[in-house]
């Protein structure tokens, strides 16, 4: 059963959203009055008409607003299994404008992990720290699209981590 809750003002966005999903939103609506109201979704169904076939999304964020309507941003929740996060997301991703894989670890072992394993960049999924409260790496417009700065990530998680 989808959870859904609507965000209409700046003081709402402010005091029950976390940081890092207040970033987010920041990052691809911009101005925050430009965005409300927001819709936020838990565990919503949604048809992927390219596969069709219906897909579990963690996280849902939809603006009404006007302006920022066409924007979707989708949210894959996991504690651990960074893999299967990112095997869901990339599944996902072509119903969204931006998706996330939002890992309840460090920020330090995450880019451990990303390190070894990079599909999510590839296809300009983003990466967040929820323990961190961090957004590891910004999700980019369009399910193939890598960051400009891909190599540069990859290069500063290599030299960082080893």
């Amino acid at each position: 059963m989808t959870e859904q809750f609507i965000v209409r003002t700046v003081e709402d966005f402010n005091i029950m959203l976390p940081k890092w999903l207040q970033e987010v939103i920041r990052h691809h609506y911009g101005f925050i009055y430009d965005a409300l109201p927001l819709i936020i979704q838990f565990h919503t169904h949604i048809y992927n008409r390219y596969d069709r076939k219906h897909y579990e999304i963690d996280l849902v964020v939809k603006s009404q607003s006007p302006k920022s309507s066409n924007k979707t941003i989708g949210f894959e929740l996991k504690r651990d299994d960074f893999k299967k996060a990112c095997e869901q997301a990339i599944l996902r991703r072509r119903m969204f404008t931006f998706f996330y894989i939002v890992m309840d670890k460090c920020i330090a072992k995450i880019i451990d992990v990303v390190r070894h394993y990079r599909p999510a960049l590839e296809h300009g999924i983003g990466i967040v720290s929820s323990e961190d409260d961090t957004i590891i790496v910004y999700s980019k417009a369009g399910h193939n699209k890598m960051p400009e700065n891909i190599n540069t990530i990859l290069q500063y998680i290599d030299e960082v981590i080893t």
